[in-house]
């Protein structure tokens, strides 16, 4: 007989934690330095539409618009909101994770962002030890992260 090794794959942002407070205080950093909300969001779009979000192209694009922009102000600020990433996590995402560790199961965590801030996020987050592997990518689709575990994905 044949044995099946089961994989789960786990999504860090808007799955463990609540991404949209995070960015709510990320976006609120701008204001301390009153830069007006829609600027900040147009700026934002801007530099998601590269591909993954990256701080220096939101701040370029945004000095662009705004043309008092404290960079090393803000970086610093923003540096210290996704310091806090333990503060977003769901309430129950600690519990789930340790029950699958009782269970004998170490997931993988998958997540698309920049490479930079995306393991920032999660090591400050306090989950990474509860999986056994890693995984972010740049990539359009968190498919890349499923590829190179060499996982059969369907898109």
């Amino acid at each position: 007989m044949k044995s099946i090794k089961h994989q789960i794959f786990i999504d860090f942002d808007d799955c463990l934690i609540d991404t949209k407070s995070l960015e709510k205080d990320y976006f609120n950093v701008f204001a301390e330095f009153g830069i007006p909300l829609k600027k900040v969001e147009e700026s934002y779009k801007l530099a998601k539409e590269m591909g993954v979000y990256k701080i220096n192209n939101h701040l370029r694009f945004l000095k662009d618009a705004h043309r008092t922009v404290p960079v090393r102000k803000i970086t610093a600020r923003l540096t210290n909101v996704l310091r806090r990433a333990d503060n977003y996590t769901f309430k129950d995402t600690k519990p789930f994770l340790a029950w699958l560790g009782q269970k004998g199961l170490k997931p993988t965590l998958i997540s698309r962002g920049d490479k930079k801030v995306q393991t920032h996020k999660i090591a400050s987050s306090g989950l990474g030890n509860f999986f056994e592997k890693i995984r972010t990518t740049e990539e359009r689709k968190k498919s890349g992260c499923l590829k190179r575990a060499k996982v059969s994905v369907h898109e």
